[in-house]
């Protein structure tokens, strides 16, 4: 007689669960949910098969699931998760449902398990019809680089050139900063950084401390000097920079990283929220300086005009940065979309003091190095709103700029 015999897993147990937001009673006055907390079970498990959506009458949608440190080193013999997503409430929620606010749930399952979540959830009025992603914050701070016009070539095109914004005398002065620094290099800390062999097999990051100036005749990035040099800040958010981000980032710009580049990056077309999301989803600018005329074979900026109204590719964890396990399939979606709307690419030609300032979610890159003895010396910064993150979380200096800490 034969027969079979089936082993039943353990059955797994949530003994703790936390909900840290929305807190209740709290009017959320951002176009953005916030779901985010922790779970904890008796024992562990493959977590790929834990799911948590976010659930009302006639939308599902996944929740992130997050390593919670902070949580789990407290918890003896328990085993943690955390999960953490961000969700547009007018373009996920509202336009599916307008009443879904009046009936909220979160739902964690896992194998032979099942915990439901009631989230109280209240919507401030000043949130309807505001899109997180694309529809920025109107210009209410009048200035000399971005007029009604610019502005609205800014909301198409999502990028614009100001020519000769940086005099020919503060290009040079920036470049002999950088000079100094590769000379001085000893003298900075571990949080000033190289990447080396960028867009190559032997690319890996490295204190600028122990770079090896041979480096420089070959591509390689100059990561966040601003944190160690005023001098460099100085000139990342000078008063006329500022007069132009500020509008278009609808607050406060902050420095979120700053790069130097000698050589074209090469690096294959991306949108930066894809490794930087801002808190603020739509709230993200992006600012390239030419430190020197461009030479079309030396690699210089591609980018996708139009291309930050194409919709966010959500990965299946929830999330909008990049999961490299389903890159393929974005970037397919990121092609197609490209196609659907006509969108073709072009190059930045730029001339030594140009300025080019791009939107978060426009989709850009570095063109192939066709002659590799060309230099393409650029300071590529990265800005944040201040107004999006805990006064801890940032400094100002004595020029009143602000940079996010690392």
């Amino acid at each position: 007689m034969f027969g079979f015999f089936k082993k039943t897993a353990p059955f797994i147990a949530l003994v703790h669960k936390d909900l840290d937001s929305p807190k209740q009673g709290l009017a959320i006055a951002k176009p953005e949910l916030e779901v985010r907390g922790w779970l904890a079970f008796d024992q562990p498990f493959d977590l790929s098969g834990l799911e948590i959506k976010l659930e009302t009458a006639g939308v599902s949608l996944p929740v992130a699931l997050e390593h919670r440190a902070d949580v789990s080193d407290g918890l003896t013999g328990q085993f943690c998760t955390g999960f953490n997503s961000l969700f547009d409430i007018n373009a996920d929620l509202s336009s599916k449902n307008v009443d879904w606010y009046k009936d909220v749930q979160l739902v964690a399952r896992w194998p032979g398990g099942k915990e439901t979540f009631t989230i109280e959830v209240e919507i401030d009025e000043s949130v309807a019809g505001v899109n997180s992603y694309f529809q920025k914050r109107d210009m209410s701070i009048p200035n000399t680089q971005i007029n009604a016009l610019a502005y609205k070539k800014w909301q198409e095109d999502g990028f614009f050139v100001i020519n000769q914004f940086c005099s020919v005398e503060e290009v040079d002065k920036l470049k002999e900063l950088i000079e100094s620094a590769w000379g001085n290099r000893t003298n900075y800390s571990a949080s000033i950084t190289v990447d080396e062999h960028i867009g190559t097999d032997m690319e890996q990051r490295i204190s600028f401390a122990d770079a090896d100036p041979g480096l420089r005749e070959t591509s390689y990035k100059l990561n966040d000097l601003h944190l160690e040099s005023a001098e460099l800040r100085k000139y990342l958010l000078s008063e006329k920079l500022r007069d132009s981000l500020l509008p278009l980032i609808g607050g406060t710009p902050m420095i979120c990283n700053s790069l130097y580049f000698e050589r074209g990056s090469q690096q294959p077309d991306h949108f930066d929220t894809f490794f930087m999301p801002p808190l603020t989803r739509n709230q993200m600018v992006a600012s390239w300086i030419a430190l020197e005329d461009v030479d079309p074979d030396a690699g210089p900026l591609r980018y996708y005009p139009g291309s930050h109204k194409i919709p966010p590719y959500r990965f299946s964890n929830g999330r909008y940065n990049l999961n490299l396990d389903e890159k393929p399939q974005c970037i397919e979606y990121i092609e197609q979309q490209l196609i659907n709307s006509g969108i073709e690419p072009l190059e930045f030609s730029a001339k030594k003091g140009d300025v080019f300032i791009w939107h978060a979610h426009l989709l850009h890159g570095g063109t192939p190095i066709n002659n590799p003895s060309l230099t393409r010396k650029s300071l590529v910064t990265h800005y944040f709103c201040s107004e999006d993150w805990p006064e801890n979380y940032y400094e100002e200096d004595q020029q009143g700029v602000f940079f996010l800490k690392k």
